[in-house]
């Protein structure tokens, strides 16, 4: 029975702690209760008005950023269809862009007309300075959307190749090209290539700096055309005047574009601060609308403040009392508990008392007893695991340190590409950075058969390189094991490993492990490291190293695959210098002219025979500018030979003297000469292309209409007589046979 069902007169300090405890809980909890009603009604006010006031400044602040954000899809999308619409076409560009770019013009509008329905009707001034903004943006988008789709209409009247206006001017610089090469005239043609290269340049960069010189160029074959009254120049004056319009049309629309794209970008630019200010007056909103409760905020706190200081003070009163009564026996506790945390476990607590802080005394006497049979063990473990942690610790920063070692052996050797630089160099890297004694690259034969040591930076991994060593795959040692099934292996001084290290080479070698070497998930060889380190390898090592032999596997793989693209792209030039060489050779055997001799006394003059000079055999076979000075015991005159070259290959000379014999030639005469040069050169691939062309075009032709003549009929004398006189008239002084093969049965 408790002492005080024993002795009701007991007073309330002599009554159990919990039974104290729980009447002076109870009255702060009773406080504590009304407290917090009277706080929730007065809060459950103040959170109404601000959370009307957050959720309407709220939602004007997302609408006016969700207007930004469909602002910026839709130039997204703009920006995408101008970039992409000529080479996706104007269709397919108009589905993957322009509709993305309408719907985000559209869900713009629709927000615009969301904040006109929020703010339409309310009194406050913020209100009253966003419906304008709303008007102006209004404006802004439909001119921006009008500006766009102008843009977009006249892209697709300009059209590309094969539509539109840039059609019509292709197909009229087609045929005026066609009716001018047919003329055979040298000036006539070059003046027409310049006038293709320019409006092309113009075409892709629009610069008026083209536009000019592509009208330049049809005056000037204007004024050629002239000149030569030999020429029947009606239908080409008739294609030059439709080139031109096609021209004109193509500059008047170019322009218009370029004058919308200015007005839509202004447009464009004057939504995003408007929408940026009316989500700031959303924010604004929210701000005034929780400073117009801050009033009732101040009345629930003064209400808060005054029960929260008669709490205080009528739990502080209780607790002072309680204290004084529990804080004596636990001060004793207290520092009995001191001595122990200083060491001192033969402290023990003397309290003569049958309540709880009794009970506690007996409690932490019997704790101190355990405290001082625990101690003596707990010592023992914490050295223990110290240790263990110490080794763990040594581990992690031997793993980092390799695999930190490993990311700069990689970095090393990706910057090489030539695969016989780069073996060596990965072995010598490989040992100096990890301190082994022997590294070596062996890689796998063309049959896979042997693995070949093709790298080493030991002397004697030099000497076994310079013999050839290599190792059958799946059978000699561990490379061959490693080679053979694509794992790791690591071999031993002792045990059935141990037969690996009879290697006079390698005399030293205590430890040896072989890591495979996989690209695109094909074994090509093995990285042997060796260490003169008894049991130096363990199985993590193993497991990090192989990172490194993945790295090595992937730079040889490189390294090969970029000495076959440049033995591939050399075979390719060389061919198509030879290509070259022989199609002109064919041009020049069958022409009767080989150059043209101009000077200031005599008419310009066909050349059939080579003129010989020492410059112009200089400049052909070393392919550069060849300078000669003047020599009156040789009657030579000062006189320069620029090679003209097609594709690496010299297939001209222009030989220019001068008849004054001081004549020094400048940096820029001789600069304008190489530039003639190589427009001479472009010209004439040109065309020569152009006369294959055409021989080919003949050659179709030709055959089309045989092969129509043939179809005509379906009996065999009328096939045979009809291809036979076919092929008569299209080879002229010629006999044709045709005749059915006769088996000898």
């Amino acid at each position: 029975m408790s002492p005080s069902r024993q002795n009701p007169r007991l007073k309330f300090r002599d009554r159990p702690i919990n039974t104290r405890l729980l009447l002076g809980f109870g009255l702060i909890i009773f406080f504590v209760i009304a407290l917090a009603l009277v706080n929730y009604f007065s809060f459950l006010t103040i959170q109404k008005s601000v959370n009307e006031a957050l959720v309407e400044g709220l939602q004007i602040r997302d609408l006016g950023n969700r207007i930004q954000n469909d602002l910026i899809a839709a130039r997204r999308q703009e920006q995408a269809f101008l970039l992409h619409w000529q080479e996706e076409g104007y269709e397919n560009a108009v589905n993957n862009y322009l509709i993305p770019h309408g719907n985000a013009i559209t869900d713009i509008r629709q927000t615009i007309d969301k904040l006109g329905n929020l703010t339409a009707g309310q009194e406050s001034p913020l209100f009253a300075r966003i419906n304008p903004k709303l008007i102006d943006l209004s404006a802004a988008l439909a001119m921006y959307r009008s500006e766009f789709n102008a843009v977009t209409n006249l892209i697709k009247e300009r059209g590309t190749e094969g539509k539109g206006v840039v059609g019509e001017l292709e197909d009229a610089e087609q045929l005026l090209l066609s009716q001018i090469g047919a003329q055979a005239d040298p000036e006539l043609l070059s003046l027409a290539l310049q006038l293709q290269v320019s409006e092309r340049k113009y075409r892709v960069y629009g610069r008026q700096a083209d536009l000019e010189a592509t009208k330049l160029a049809l005056d000037q074959i204007r004024a050629a055309l002239a000149n030569r009254p030999e020429i029947e120049s009606q239908n080409i004056a008739s294609s030059l005047d439709r080139y031109e319009a096609a021209l004109k049309e193509l500059a008047r629309i170019d322009a218009e574009i370029n004058q919308h794209t200015q007005q839509y970008t202004v447009a464009a630019e004057a939504i995003q601060p408007l929408a940026l200010d009316i989500a700031a007056s959303g924010t604004e909103y929210a701000s005034e609308q929780l400073a117009s409760v801050t009033t009732n905020t101040q009345r629930a706190q003064t209400i808060l403040v005054i029960a929260a200081f008669l709490a205080v003070i009528t739990g502080g009163a209780f607790s002072f009392s309680l204290a004084r009564q529990i804080s004596r026996p636990l001060r004793d506790l207290t520092k009995a508990a001191l001595e122990i945390g200083k060491g001192n476990l033969q402290t023990e607590v003397s309290i003569q008392s049958q309540d709880e802080i009794g009970t506690l005394a007996n409690t932490f006497n019997s704790m101190t007893q355990q405290l001082r049979s625990l101690v003596g063990s707990l010592e023992q473990r914490v050295a223990e695991r110290t240790a263990e942690l110490e080794k763990t610790t040594i581990q992690s920063n031997q793993r980092a340190d390799q695999l930190q070692t490993i990311s700069d052996v990689a970095r090393i050797i990706a910057s090489e590409q030539n695969l016989e630089t780069l073996l060596p160099l990965i072995t010598e890297v490989v040992s100096n950075r990890f301190g082994f004694y022997h590294a070596g690259i062996f890689l796998n034969d063309e049959t896979n058969t042997f693995a070949r040591l093709r790298a080493a930076n030991s002397e004697g991994g030099k000497r076994m390189l310079a013999r050839g060593h290599r190792l059958r795959i799946g059978e000699e040692g561990i490379v061959g094991y490693v080679t053979g099934v694509g794992k790791a292996r690591i071999a031993l001084d002792v045990g059935e490993d141990a037969v690996f290290f009879n290697n006079p080479d390698l005399p030293d070698t205590r430890s040896e492990m072989a890591l495979p070497l996989v690209a695109r998930g094909r074994i090509i060889g093995a990285l042997d490291i060796q260490s003169t380190t008894p049991n130096a390898f363990k199985s993590e090592d193993a497991s990090i190293l192989q990172i490194l032999a993945d790295q090595i596997a992937i730079a040889i793989e490189n390294a090969r695959l970029y000495d076959e693209t440049r033995q591939a792209l050399a075979e390719i030039e060389t061919l198509n210098r030879q290509y070259v060489a022989e199609r002109w050779q064919s041009v020049t055997a069958r022409r009767a002219v080989i150059g043209f001799y101009h000077s200031l006394t005599e008419e310009t003059k066909a050349i059939t025979r080579p003129v010989e000079h020492e410059e112009i055999r200089r400049a052909i076979q070393t392919g550069t500018i060849a300078v000669a000075a003047a020599n009156e015991n040789a009657g030579r005159k000062p006189a320069v030979a620029v090679p003209v070259r097609i594709r690496g290959k010299t297939l001209a000379t222009i030989h220019v003297q001068s008849g004054n014999p001081e004549r020094r030639w400048s940096q820029n005469e001789i600069a304008l000469l190489q530039a003639v040069a190589e427009r001479v050169g472009a010209a004439l691939e040109t065309a020569r292309l152009f006369e294959e062309s055409e021989k080919r075009a003949q050659k179709e032709k030709i055959i089309s209409d045989i092969s129509a003549r043939i179809g005509a009929t379906v009996n065999f004398q009328n096939i045979l007589q009809t291809a036979a006189e076919e092929l008569g008239h299209a080879i002229p002084g010629s006999e044709v046979v045709i005749q059915l093969r006769q088996d000898e049965s």
